[in-house]
């Protein structure tokens, strides 16, 4: 028996399928169902003509619909095969539809399914699941980082206002661990030294702070704006 390409357009709460065969002439016409099992089921039924070797079902990865469904029909032994959404839309661009329908993008996915190239597009579901996880991890994470920094921006502005007048990258290494040590002009004018300073400059490679960039910073937090309000509290929110 030839083989079907069915393409499924995933959404939130439905699916729309389509089914072509080799030579690209449709053979089930565009069914759209709920994402349940009763509904799945039903397609799946409608196409139990075929067996499930001649059967590939294609969808695009697009938001996190997709992976339910996929993981569905991998364990009734159904050939699943994902696809880069923007792979499909470039194809149905190709196609010429320049409307954006659940109908044309089910046959766009079943389409480019059938193209003897597109092998060459598929993705691994597990793959697409663990990248994905590990975009959504890496921008969450620079997220945190940059709410972070604005944090400790906003707090240094006010326990050491002159701090980045002297230090031009408050984040750098040799920064941070002197902020550690000493989080506010309070900390900077009450327990710094310029050899104490002089000592974390020479801790890292190719810093050319010396003893002129300690004194800067000691006469700066003994003259600081700074009121001394709160620093030891305000100091851990720099320090940590």
């Amino acid at each position: 028996m030839e083989k079907i390409f069915i393409g499924m357009d995933v959404s939130k709460d439905k699916s729309t399928y389509i089914a072509i065969n080799e030579k690209g002439i449709k053979v089930f016409g565009t069914a759209t169902v709920s994402n349940n099992k009763t509904d799945i089921e039903k397609i799946l039924a409608s196409l139990s003509d075929y067996d499930k070797k001649d059967m590939l079902f294609a969808m695009e990865i697009s938001s996190n619909y997709w992976e339910n469904l996929c993981s569905y029909l991998k364990e009734r032994n159904l050939e699943v095969v994902c696809l880069n959404p923007y792979q499909v839309k470039k194809y149905r661009q190709a196609l010429g539809s320049k409307i954006k329908t659940d109908t044309v993008d089910a046959l766009s996915v079943a389409e480019l399914a059938r193209n003897p190239q597109a092998d060459k597009m598929f993705i691994a579901a597990d793959d697409a699941i663990d990248l994905r996880e590990l975009v959504r991890t890496k921008h969450s994470f620079e997220d945190r980082v940059k709410r972070l920094k604005k944090s400790v921006l906003s707090m240094l502005g006010l326990v050491f206002p002159e701090y980045e007048d002297i230090i031009a990258h408050p984040f750098s290494k040799v920064s941070m661990e002197v902020l550690k040590n000493y989080p506010t002009a309070v900390h900077m004018s009450m327990y710094a030294s310029v050899s104490k300073l002089i000592k974390i400059f020479r801790k890292y490679q190719g810093c050319n702070f010396g003893s002129n960039k300690a004194k800067e910073l000691i006469f700066a937090a003994k003259d600081s704006f700074y009121s001394g309000r709160a620093h030891k509290t305000r100091g851990l929110t720099i320090s940590m």
